[in-house]
This record gives structure tokens, C-alpha cells and sequence, in this order.
């Protein structure tokens, strides 16, 4: 019995410690795309909104507006993923990646 116990106790901290990191993805329609002289990009989407600080590295924000304006050109629908977001509407800065589809 205690080693029954010791194991649902061990399954149950490995559960709540992989919830903590887990991410989250949402689909999004692109309504509008801005970036800045200083190289942030700032995405209105259909129910949430994403930042993407000057700080990430040039070919990866690159990368990222290029799919959000071909989402937007195309009326494609946007899937981005979180890290540490627990719902889809808001503003997010936690952007880990973004597909098209």
C-alpha cells in the first residue's frame, strides 16, 4: 500500500509539474499587422493579440511576419503557439511559434 501511495504521489507531482510548462495553441484569423522602426511586431488577431519584442533574434521575427502576412493576405487562418499562456484571448508576448492553415 505505501508503495502504491508513493507512486500516485510520484505521478501526481510529475502531472503537476509538466501542467506548469505546458503551452497552449490558438487559432486565429490576422486582421492587422504593424512593425516598428525598432523591429517589434504587434499582430491583432480575431480573438487575441501578440508582441514580438526587438529582442528576438532578426530571422525568427522575420520568419513569424512573413506567415502572419501571408495569413493575412491569403485569409488564412494563423495557429501560434504559447509558452506560458493559459487561454487565447489577451495580449501575449510568449510566442514560441506560428503556423498557417
Amino acid at each position: 500500500m505505501k508503495r502504491l501511495i508513493g507512486c500516485l504521489t510520484s505521478c501526481i507531482a510529475l502531472f503537476a509539474a509538466g501542467s506548469a510548462s505546458a503551452s497552449i495553441d490558438c487559432d486565429y484569423t490576422v486582421n492587422r499587422i504593424f512593425e516598428g522602426a525598432s523591429g517589434q511586431i504587434y499582430a491583432v488577431l480575431s480573438t487575441g493579440n501578440i508582441y514580438i519584442d526587438p529582442t528576438v533574434a532578426e530571422p525568427v521575427k522575420e520568419k513569424f511576419f512573413s506567415m502572419l502576412l501571408t495569413a493575412k493576405t491569403s485569409n488564412l487562418h494563423v495557429t501560434v503557439r504559447f509558452t506560458t499562456s493559459t487561454s487565447c484571448s489577451g495580449e501575449h508576448s510568449d510566442v514560441e511559434g506560428v503556423w498557417l492553415g
